[in-house]
C-alpha cells in the first residue's frame, strides 16, 4: 500500500474529502458564533455556509453575511472617525442586491483600502470577479473577502466591548481559581 491509501471493508464508501478551505470555514463559523447578536450576523450553521460558498444562488445566507459584516465594517470605520460615504452605508444604497459592489468599492476605495491592499489582497482580487451577486467568484474568494471583513469588525464598538467583558470575566475566574487553590493547599 502507498501512503495514504485507505483500505476499507467491502461494501463501505469512501468518506469525502473536506474542502481545501474548511478551516477557513471552521474559522469564520467561530466568529459568527462568538459576535451574531453584536453585528446582527445571520442564523444559520457551517452547512448554510459551505452550501451557499459552493452555490450562492442556493440561499440568502452568504448575502446576508455579507450584508451584515459589510454594515459592521462601515461602523467599526466610523467609530475610528474615518470617512464612510453616507451613500455606502444608507439602506438606499447597501442591499442584498448591490452589496457585491458596495463591498467591492468598500475594500478597494474605502478609508481601510490601504490597510487591504496590505493585508488582504486575495480579497480585492476576489472583489473584482464580484459580477451578479457574487455568484461567478469562486467559494476561496467569498472566503478571503469575509475574512478581511472578519478582521475589519474587530474594531467595532460592540465587538471591543464584548470581547473586553470576555477578558474580564475570565480574569475573574482565574483569579478566583488561584484563590480556591490557595485555599485548598492551606487546607492540607
Amino acid at each position: 500500500l502507498a501512503q495514504g491509501d485507505l483500505r476499507l471493508p467491502p461494501g463501505v464508501a469512501m468518506p469525502s474529502r473536506a474542502p481545501g478551505f474548511a478551516s477557513d470555514c471552521h474559522v469564520l463559523m467561530s466568529f459568527i458564533d462568538s459576535f451574531r447578536t453584536e453585528l446582527a450576523l445571520p442564523k444559520g450553521g457551517i452547512d448554510a455556509l459551505v452550501q451557499t460558498l459552493h452555490n450562492p444562488a442556493s440561499g440568502s445566507y452568504l448575502g446576508e453575511l455579507f450584508l451584515a459584516l459589510i454594515r459592521g465594517s462601515m461602523e467599526a470605520a466610523q467609530s475610528q472617525s474615518l470617512v464612510v460615504p453616507a451613500q455606502w452605508i444608507g439602506d438606499s444604497t447597501l442591499s442584498s442586491f448591490t452589496w457585491p459592489e458596495v463591498l467591492r468599492r468598500w475594500l478597494n476605495c474605502g478609508p481601510t483600502a490601504e490597510s487591504n491592499r496590505r493585508n488582504c489582497p486575495e480579497a480585492l482580487a476576489a472583489a473584482t470577479t464580484l459580477t451578479c451577486g457574487g455568484m461567478k467568484t469562486l467559494p476561496q474568494g467569498h472566503i478571503a473577502m469575509l475574512m478581511c471583513l472578519m478582521d475589519s469588525v474587530m474594531d467595532h464598538p460592540n465587538v471591543k466591548a464584548t470581547v473586553d467583558t470576555r477578558v474580564d470575566s475570565a480574569a475573574e475566574l482565574r483569579q478566583r481559581w488561584h484563590q480556591q487553590q490557595k485555599e485548598f493547599k492551606d487546607t492540607e
